[in-house]
């Protein structure tokens, strides 16, 4: 009995070190794209807050600029174009290059993300004055 058992062993040890071995190799490539996708999730939203500050301080500086043009605080539309170009100008010079790729991992279009925050926080400027 105990012949017939170490036979069983010997064709059944060998498979089931490889299953175990090959399990354990897919455990960990799934912890590792675990881990990666975590990194990635985390230094997108790194991301979006670095871009967050640096438009909402771009924001805050077209605004005491905007003294400059008109002591009543009132623009023309084309000053108020300019403004705003430089404003994106701003964003786009003080954003590293890094950032910028990880959000395009999220956006198709880094342009209209920023023309769209500018506008949230001129809106946001605009509420807090009322």
């Amino acid at each position: 009995m105990n012949q017939i058992i170490d036979q069983i062993m010997a064709i059944i040890a060998p498979a089931l070190i490889t299953t175990i071995g090959i399990l354990v190799s897919w455990g960990l490539h799934e912890v590792r794209k675990f881990v990666k996708s975590k990194m990635d999730n985390d230094a997108i939203d790194l991301a979006f807050k670095q871009f967050d500050k640096i438009t909402n301080g771009a924001v805050l500086r077209a605004e005491q600029s905007m003294k400059v043009y008109g002591a009543d605080g009132k623009i023309t539309k084309e000053e108020a174009k300019q403004i705003k170009e430089n404003v994106i100008q701003d964003v786009k010079s003080q954003l590293p290059i890094t950032t910028e790729a990880l959000l395009k991992k999220v956006v198709n279009n880094i342009d209209s993300l920023i023309d769209t925050k500018i506008e949230t926080e001129v809106y946001k400027i605009k509420q807090n004055k009322k």
